[in-house]
């Protein structure tokens, strides 16, 4: 299943991948729908409004099950823990909040980040948060505490978070166009990606490549998208 919006009626549309079909649409909100993000079971969707709320919704049912308010600014990233009984949400207020998924509760608030946020992951066994901000940090965090572990300075501002499958590495993307990747364990760059010529903001990793193969999207007001795809293990050009 995929869900996306639509900017011309402010609704999400449910799609079947197999046929193409709108399976459900939900909508009939005063704002526009920003980020989305699907619980790790699919029973659950997240949506970020534009009136600076976050909606949990039933996907089996189409009802909303909790309005979740507390941020300042409109959510840029929403991230469902591994167990997905934690929803994390970043925004342009320059806090992470930390939401019980279960009663729509705030469980915390992660600050000290200096500029709006715009990465966020849980490491896989969802006791760690890693976050990305214009402040030109990634900066890690103890989930069941809220408190900062470590911070590390950038040489320019970083977009996109990804974290392997197998828990192992993470993938750092920033303004200068490169990718950076990092042991988890060490929290070491283990290798610099650059040659692309514009800002990388979407990563994903190829489970079915053993961890090793690393999908790049570059978005760019004068382009329209590239797509390169990467051994992690090895230092490569990017896209043309």
């Amino acid at each position: 299943m995929v869900a996306f919006t639509s900017v011309k009626n402010d609704k999400v549309s449910l799609l079947d991948v197999a046929t193409g079909n709108v399976i459900q649409t939900l909508g009939g909100q005063p704002s526009a729908f920003g980020n989305l993000a699907f619980s790790p079971d699919g029973k659950t969707l997240a949506t970020g409004m534009g009136d600076k709320t976050i909606d949990l919704w039933d996907v089996a049912t189409g009802k909303v099950l909790f309005t979740l308010s507390g941020h300042t600014e409109i959510a840029i990233v929403l991230v469902f823990s591994p167990d997905g009984k934690m929803l994390a949400s970043s925004s342009f207020d320059k806090t992470i909040k930390l939401w019980n998924v279960s009663n729509g509760k705030l469980l915390n608030t992660l600050s000290g980040h200096t500029d709006s946020i715009f990465g966020a992951v849980f490491t896989s066994d969802g006791k760690t948060l890693v976050s990305s901000s214009y402040d030109k940090t990634i900066k890690v965090w103890d989930v069941a505490s809220g408190k900062l572990l470590n911070s590390f300075p950038q040489p320019d501002r970083v977009y996109g978070l990804v974290v392997s499958p197998d828990g192992k590495t993470l993938a750092s993307s920033s303004l200068d166009t490169t990718i950076t990747l990092w042991d988890l364990s060490t929290w070491q760059v283990l290798h610099t990606f650059s040659g692309h010529a514009y800002t990388v903001t979407s990563m994903e990793f190829f489970p079915g490549w053993k961890d090793t193969r690393l999908r790049v999207v570059r978005w760019h007001h004068q382009t329209l998208g590239c797509e390169q795809r990467a051994d992690i293990t090895q230092s490569g050009p990017g896209c043309p």
